[in-house]
């Protein structure tokens, strides 16, 4: 405002963007604690669990991890299928 002053609506609109941001980490953290809590005792399995949640969480189209064993690269993936192909098939 003219004033200096902060108006009712912006005041209203940062309000709804804070409770919007802490409700997509609220998300975000049960989404990864559904995940990581599957880590276990075998670290090939842990990688895997890995690489498939950082590109959940990243809604990337695909992760990696590469791991160099007796001089060969040796890569771990994921890969998520396009959006349009989404179905109640396909975790999302």
């Amino acid at each position: 405002m003219e004033d200096g002053t902060v108006g009712h609506t912006e005041i209203e609109q940062e309000k709804m963007r804070r409770v919007k941001a802490e409700e997509t980490l609220a998300s975000m953290q049960l989404f990864l604690y559904d995940y990581f809590h599957r880590l276990g005792p075998d670290p090939m399995q842990n990688i895997d669990i890995i690489v498939e949640t950082s590109c959940k969480a990243l809604h990337s189209a695909v992760a990696l991890y590469n791991r160099l064993e007796d001089g060969v690269l040796n890569p771990t993936f994921a890969v998520r299928p396009p959006i349009s192909l989404f179905s109640p098939c396909f975790e999302a």
